[in-house]
């Protein structure tokens, strides 16, 4: 295994120094980071607003059931995209 994993990263010139860059740090510490959608009903409500300069977005709900499931976040992935892939 641990010659496979050093022949993979030879083999795309992996040194690691992306763990060093600073603008990535945070990731060292990110542990709890789930993926939502712009569209997610916890999220967004559209009954509130379209979206267009931030109407309907319930960013206070969406946190508040974040730290219920789960006791808070580090992080969020908003996806926007992924049903147009």
């Amino acid at each position: 295994m641990q010659t496979m994993r050093t022949a993979c990263q030879a083999s795309i010139g992996f040194n690691g120094s992306a763990f060093e860059l600073d603008a990535l740090k945070w990731t060292q510490t990110s542990y709890m980071q789930p993926q939502s959608h712009t569209y997610d009903r916890f999220l967004f409500d559209p009954a509130l607003g379209n979206g267009i300069d931030g109407s309907g977005y319930t960013v206070d709900r969406f946190l508040d059931d974040l730290i219920a499931r789960y006791g808070g976040i580090d992080s969020v992935l908003l996806w926007p995209t992924y049903t147009n892939l």
